[in-house]
């Protein structure tokens, strides 16, 4: 491929300014930000660069041995250290700034090599496309005076893909794979046996499924979320993959599975009142035992939303879904229990109105889901 001239002027900016800083370390996690970053260092340092690569329980499975090959294959010398921000209260505890404990932490153990290992700056993999996000963890980079290059000479995340890629770097198309404990929801505590938990299960279903994108979410109660692209929810949606996936989720630890909602799609807005009452006439049959799911499949098309098609029913699920009204429709109270026919899905999800609340912890408001189970 051939790169646009704002990119090779993007990439020549990047690669002068890790030069001029001399000896460079880069927090390296073998995503494709870090990747390209260690890459530009040693170009432009040599073996005045290194990478260094932090373990600890919230680093994935596999993980460590990805930063090891692309490390091998950019040539840049790679270091391991552990960090220990499970150790630290405010990381436990899981608020919103649960990531600047975690930098903080990184940042500190890096900077502790600097005997062994001198250097004149650390560098992240933030790019230009993190401004404006809510990232605790550029605080602590501010902080421990952490430069982000990929940001200095604006490289959005399109433009780092298209480094990587025309670098020949096999993560140019590796999807986001944040930390394991950002699976935890906020005010859930993170230990090392829930982030264990999800690797587990993001492990197996990798492997039955054969896919990369794909995240498990631990919430309240014990409860979990998978998050997978719409093109798979029909086939973990299949009977024998569906009581696999929820048997062996159970058996890690997981109380409930609750919701499968596609990642990196936008929630649709759906004006419900065109369909309140179809709604509620299939969540009635529903009730009285009724198989739904056809009649969810003709609930198509509304504003922008594709209800049922792309969706899925599922079976041998625990859930609880307490005071469920759907606009003006008609409340429902305590449903129990699962219908292998039940759906509430679709393309992109539909947005809409809970009272009361929903096991799991989201209560009230506007609750985004593509299936209630």
């Amino acid at each position: 491929m051939h790169p646009t001239p704002l990119l090779s002027e993007k990439r020549a900016a990047l690669i002068d300014r890790l030069r001029q800083a001399g000896r460079v370390a880069v927090a390296f996690s073998g995503g494709v930000d870090s990747a390209v970053v260690a890459r530009a260092a040693y170009e432009a340092c040599g073996d005045r660069a290194f990478a260094v690569t932090a373990v600890s329980p919230s680093l994935a499975s596999g993980e460590l041995e990805n930063a090891r090959q692309i490390a091998r294959q950019i040539g840049i010398r790679h270091l391991v250290i552990e960090t220990h921000e499970f150790g630290q209260t405010g990381y436990i505890q899981n608020a919103g700034n649960r990531c600047y404990f975690c930098k903080s932490e990184l940042y500190t153990q890096l900077e502790s090599l600097a005997i062994s290992e001198p250097y004149d700056l650390i560098v992240n993999g933030a790019n230009a496309d993190d401004v404006g996000d809510h990232r605790p963890g550029m605080v602590a980079a501010t902080e421990h005076q952490v430069r982000s290059p990929l940001l200095e000479v604006g490289l959005t995340k399109a433009e780092v893909r298209a480094l990587a890629q025309e670098w020949g770097l096999p993560v140019w198309d590796k999807p986001a794979s944040p930390c394991l404990s950002s699976r935890i929801a906020y005010g859930v505590e993170v230990t090392p046996e829930r982030v264990a938990r999800v690797d587990a299960a993001e492990q197996w279903l990798r492997e039955q499924l054969g896919i990369r994108e794909l995240r498990v979410r631990l919430e309240a109660g014990d409860l979990a979320r998978i998050e997978l692209p719409l093109s798979e929810v029909p086939r973990l949606a299949a009977p024998e993959l569906r009581d696999a996936a929820s048997a062996h989720l159970k058996s890690l630890g997981f109380k409930y599975i609750l919701s499968f909602k596609p990642q990196k799609i936008k929630t649709a807005r759906v004006a419900l009142d065109n369909y309140n009452k179809a709604a509620g006439e299939v969540f009635g049959q529903w009730l009285r035992g009724a198989p739904v799911g056809r009649h969810f499949a003709q609930l198509a098309d509304h504003e922008g939303a594709d209800v049922g098609r792309g969706g899925f029913g599922v079976g041998g699920i625990d859930a609880v879904v307490a005071d469920l009204r759907i606009g003006h429709g008609d409340d429902l109270a305590a449903i129990r229990g699962v219908g292998d026919d039940l759906l509430i899905s679709g393309h992109g999800g539909v947005k809409t109105d809970f009272s009361g609340s929903c096991s799991g912890g989201s209560e009230g408001g506007s609750f985004e889901t593509t299936s209630v189970f």
